[in-house]
């Protein structure tokens, strides 16, 4: 009977940890979706990524304290600077190639316009 018991405060606990960590991985989505539609262009393009990947570095680097061997704290930082990194960087590229396709649209629609435009002057009589 009390292992039942410790077995469903366990999944309970579980579950709740999950939803917790899918509404971080969510809010870095939307937190790198926002930066992303900030910076529409920049100098250099690569700076954001690098820092994204800095900020996971960070975020990784408070594992290293843990008092364990070697290879248990690099892959503990390992999954950690992919689960910071990961979704941070998937909604940069999205809103920056969201961006990227809005630009080419517009550009594509003034041309139209701009062509209708000039066609129409040459064809009208002076």
């Amino acid at each position: 009977m009390e292992e039942g018991l410790i077995f469903v405060a366990l999944l309970a606990v579980s579950l709740f940890s999950m939803a917790w960590i899918a509404l971080l991985l969510y809010g870095l989505y939307r937190l790198g979706r926002w930066l992303g539609e900030r910076h529409p262009s920049l100098r250099w393009p690569w700076l954001p990524t690098a820092s994204i990947c800095g900020i996971g570095l960070v975020s990784a680097c408070g594992l290293m304290l843990l008092p364990l061997d070697r290879l248990t704290r690099f892959c503990f930082g390992l999954i950690v600077w992919v689960a910071v990194v990961h979704p941070l960087l998937v909604g940069y590229w999205f809103a920056r190639s969201k961006f990227k396709q809005q630009n080419s649209r517009l550009l594509w629609k003034r041309t139209q316009q701009w062509l209708a435009e000039w066609e129409n002057r040459r064809d009208s009589p002076r």
